[in-house]
């Protein structure tokens, strides 16, 4: 009898230590996250009629708050260059003069809420969605000299600030990290064309 007993508990022990194995390190009360990216093969040039490449940088911190979601505070540098392809979405009239989108570069900073989702093998899914401010929304555009009816084309740049919405999805393994974002720049059309983009990134957690 003593030994089934002890058989038993040390079965119970065992399987516990198992479940226990899967759920995965402990997640620090603060991480940071550096990523890069580009022109997304999951979404293509179809969100937002948007052409050319993308390059993206993100630097975040995660925090960890009482309940199932963590706060994010995050950095983004998006640059954008058009291809030679025009229309409405990198294209304007300034000053009687038709003018196409060179290249544009967004600074902003986010506020996000993320809702982690833990999977055996250390996988961690985590939805996030947020709001933020750009202070640096800057477009570089060139006249079209065909359509102005000029033979000396010029170039102004221009400037503004926005509001940021952003919405993506995460999947870690321990450090490495895949996640394809939503960044809605809204309010300055003016400088950057179009401000939606949808970068793939690739990153580490630390």
């Amino acid at each position: 009898m003593r030994k089934t007993g002890a058989l038993l508990m040390l079965l119970a022990a065992s399987a516990s230590a198992q479940r226990t194995s899967t759920l995965g390190q402990v997640e620090p009360e603060i991480s940071y996250e550096v990523a890069v990216g580009g022109n997304s093969s999951l979404i293509g040039s179809g969100y937002g009629a948007q052409t050319g490449a993308l390059r993206a940088l993100s630097v975040s911190q995660r925090r960890a708050i009482t309940g199932p979601m963590d706060l994010w505070i995050d950095a983004w540098v998006i640059q954008r260059r058009p291809s030679g392809e025009f229309g409405y979405a990198n294209s304007r009239f300034r000053s009687g003069r038709l003018q196409r989108l060179e290249s544009s570069w967004v600074l902003s900073g986010v506020v996000a809420g993320g809702l982690p989702i833990h999977f055996p093998l250390d996988l961690v899914l985590d939805p996030r969605i947020g709001l933020g401010v750009a202070p640096v929304a800057y477009g570089h555009w060139v006249d079209l000299p065909g359509a102005s009816g000029s033979s000396s084309p010029g170039a102004s740049s221009t400037f503004s600030q926005a509001i940021v919405l952003t919405a993506g999805v995460s999947l870690r393994w321990h450090h490495i990290i895949v996640e394809q974002h939503f960044v809605q720049v809204t309010g300055a059309d003016a400088a950057v064309g179009n401000g939606e983009n949808a970068p793939l990134m690739v990153g580490w957690r630390f």
